[in-house]
C-alpha cells in the first residue's frame, strides 16, 4: 500500500486467486464516516444476507491501507469471525479477488475448484463463497459484501441476483453520504467566500475613503474639483466592476484583460463630448483578486490624467494605447496617450502630480516598478507581480 501525496489516494496491492498482483484504489482519508443510523441499517442488511442466501456467515468488509478487516458480520453465536478481525493483504483470501474486479465472485465449492482448493479460508472449513465489491460513487473501494459457508452452495441464479441487490443497497447509502459531504463542503466554501467578499468590500471602501481624504487635503480649483468628482465616480465604478468579476469568475483571481476592457468602456461612455479611440492589445492574465483593486486605481488615475490634461479641445484625434503582456510571475502594462505630455513630479500637491504620486506609491506597495518613457504624449510602463 502507498498513499499518493498529490491526490491523497490510497493504493492497495491485492493478491488474486491466480497469484497475480492487482493494484486498486482504497478509500481516501477524505471519505465520510458512516453515521450510527447507517451502521444499524447495514447490520440488519448483513443479517438478511445470511438468511436470504442460506449461509452461516455474511460479512461487510472494509479495505484499509494494507489490511482487509471485518466491518460488520451477521449476528450469530459462531465466533469464526469477530468485528474488526484483520486479514493482511497478500494472503489470497476470497475477498481479495472480489476487490480486484467489478463482478460477482462466486465459488460454489472450492474443494472441487483447482484455482481455490488451497485458499487460506479452508483452514476455517469455509469452502463456499459469494461476494461483490462495494464502491464509493467516485470509484474508490469501500470493501465487499459477501457470504461464506462450510458446505457447497447451489449454483442458483437467485443467489447472484440477491447479492447484487444487497450491493446496490449499500452503494446507495454511500452515494447519499458522499453527496451530503459534498453539499456540506460547498456550503462551507460558500460561507467562507461570502465572508471574504464582505471583508474585501470593507477594505476597498476604506481605500477609497483614504484617497478622498488625501485629495481633499489639497486646495482644488473649481475645474479640478469637477474632475475630481468624475475620478471618484469612476473609482467607485471600478470597485463595483471588480466585485462583479469576482462574483462570476472566482473568489481568488480575476482575468485582468476583461477588467481593463470593462473599465475603459465605462470611461469612454461617460467622456464629456469626446470621442476617444482605444488601441488595445491585451493578453489574458489572471491575477490575485486582492491586487485588482489597486490596479484599478492606477488605471483610473492614468485615464483621469488623459481626459483632464492631455485631451485638450485642440487635439483632433485623442488616442489611448494599452498593452498587457504576460511575463510569467509578473505582467507588464503599458499606458500611453497622444497628448502634449508632461514630466511627472511626485510629491507636488497639484492635482495632476498628486495622482502621479499615487501611481508611484501604489506600484511600490505592490512590489512592482514603473517607468515613464520619453516621447510624444504621456507613457508609463508598469511591471507588477501577479500575486501577493
Amino acid at each position: 500500500m502507498h498513499t499518493d501525496s498529490g491526490t491523497g489516494y490510497v493504493i492497495s496491492r491485492l493478491r488474486r486467486f491466480d497469484d497475480k498482483a492487482v493494484y486498486v484504489t482504497a478509500s481516501s482519508r477524505s471519505k465520510p464516516e458512516l453515521p450510527a443510523e447507517t451502521l444499524l441499517k447495514w447490520q440488519r442488511l448483513v443479517n438478511h444476507v445470511a438468511v436470504s442466501l442460506h449461509q452461516p456467515h455474511s460479512l461487510i468488509t472494509r479495505l484499509d491501507q494494507d489490511t482487509l478487516y471485518v466491518f460488520l458480520h451477521n449476528e450469530t453465536e459462531d465466533t469464526t469471525f469477530i468485528e474488526y478481525d484483520k486479514f493482511p493483504l497478500g494472503l489470497g483470501v476470497y475477498c481479495e479477488t472480489t476487490l480486484s474486479g467489478d463482478t460477482v465472485n462466486f465459488v460454489p465449492d472450492s474443494l472441487s475448484n483447482e484455482d481455490w482448493k488451497n485458499n487460506p479460508s479452508l483452514e476455517f472449513s469455509l469452502i463456499s463463497y459469494i461476494g461483490v465489491p462495494i464502491r464509493w460513487p467516485d470509484g474508490e473501494l469501500f470493501g465487499t459484501i459477501c457470504a461464506l459457508g462450510d458446505k457447497p452452495m447451489s449454483q442458483d441464479q437467485t443467489l447472484l441476483d440477491d447479492i447484487i441487490l444487497f450491493k446496490s443497497i449499500a452503494e446507495t447509502d454511500l452515494q447519499l453520504l458522499f453527496k451530503k459531504q459534498e453539499i456540506s463542503s460547498h456550503k462551507r466554501q460558500f460561507d467562507t467566500a461570502i465572508s471574504e467578499m464582505h471583508h474585501r468590500v470593507k477594505n476597498h471602501l476604506n481605500i477609497l475613503c483614504s484617497l478622498i481624504q488625501l485629495d481633499l487635503a489639497c486646495d482644488l480649483s473649481k475645474e479640478e474639483f469637477i474632475a475630481y468628482q468624475k475620478k471618484l465616480t469612476n473609482q467607485i465604478r471600478g470597485v463595483a466592476e471588480l466585485h462583479t468579476l469576482l462574483a462570476y469568475e472566482s473568489h481568488e483571481s480575476v482575468e485582468l484583460s476583461t477588467y481593463i476592457s470593462n473599465m475603459m468602456e465605462n470611461w469612454t461612455k461617460t467622456a464629456p463630448n469626446r470621442q476617444v479611440r482605444l488601441d488595445s492589445s491585451l493578453e489574458k492574465i489572471n491575477i490575485s483578486g486582492d491586487r485588482v483593486i489597486y490596479f484599478g486605481m492606477l488605471l483610473n488615475e492614468l485615464v483621469t490624467n488623459s481626459f483632464s490634461h492631455a485631451f485638450t479641445p485642440s487635439l483632433s484625434d485623442p488616442v489611448i494605447t494599452l498593452r498587457l503582456e504576460d511575463m510569467g510571475e509578473t505582467f507588464r502594462f503599458t499606458y500611453k496617450d497622444n497628448g502634449p505630455g508632461f514630466q511627472a513630479r511626485p510629491g507636488s500637491c497639484h492635482a495632476q502630480s498628486l495622482g502621479i504620486t499615487m501611481l508611484f506609491e501604489i506600484t511600490e506597495d505592490l512590489g512592482g516598478k514603473v517607468i515613464q518613457e520619453e516621447g510624444p504624449g504621456t507613457s508609463f510602463v508598469f511591471t507588477l507581480p501577479k500575486h501577493l
